[in-house]
């Protein structure tokens, strides 16, 4: 199983608290890295960050729960309209400087590992948090693992005020297995 989180600690309520996590590369699903920053894992013409997602913000309405394998599981539904842009109203998880600072300006890819007791759809949005993001992008999940990729075009940044990706799991109670950033260039 991959995991998302590394030392990652849980708050009174039983969700994650503010702290520094890591992702394991989809490359390899082998044991999870320590909590120092993310350095790039360097592919032919790419850069894949694991370990680069710095800490969790978990929104009125959402619940959350870390796993032993350190993957987080997250229920609930938000009302009305989600914002996808800022830190995001979902469940957010702000990226580390370094992913900020390669991802402005460039073509991104997300890898997104989810599973889910129910079959449905939620969603994923990329914010930079200052000049733009993707809006709410649409994935299926389901009681197997899977494996969801988006393409996004980062604007370049102006100040760097924190990069982050939302998850809106749109009343489903998902598991979050992995997520990757991979910077593949200028678009």
């Amino acid at each position: 199983m991959w995991k998302l989180f590394s030392g990652g600690k849980k708050s009174k309520a039983g969700k994650p608290a503010e702290s520094q996590a890591g992702a394991v590369s989809l490359a390899d699903p082998g044991p999870a890295p320590s909590a120092a920053p993310a350095p790039a894992v360097q592919l032919p013409g790419r850069e894949v960050y694991s370990g680069g997602l710095e800490k969790v913000i978990v929104p009125d309405g959402l619940l959350t729960e870390l796993d032993e394998g350190g993957c987080v599981t997250v229920s609930g539904a938000l009302p009305g309209r989600v914002a996808s842009g800022g830190k995001t109203a979902g469940l957010s998880f702000q990226v580390s400087d370094a992913v900020e600072l390669a991802a402005s300006g460039n073509r991104i890819r997300i890898h997104l590992v989810t599973s889910s007791e129910t079959a449905g759809e939620a969603y994923l949005a990329y914010s930079t948090n200052e000049v733009g993001n993707s809006g709410w992008m649409a994935f299926e999940t389901g009681p197997e693992a899977r494996v969801a990729v988006f393409e996004y075009d980062v604007p370049p940044m102006k100040q760097g005020l924190g990069d982050f990706i939302g998850i809106n799991p749109n009343g489903h109670r998902l598991t979050i297995r992995s997520i990757n950033v991979e910077v593949l260039g200028a678009p």
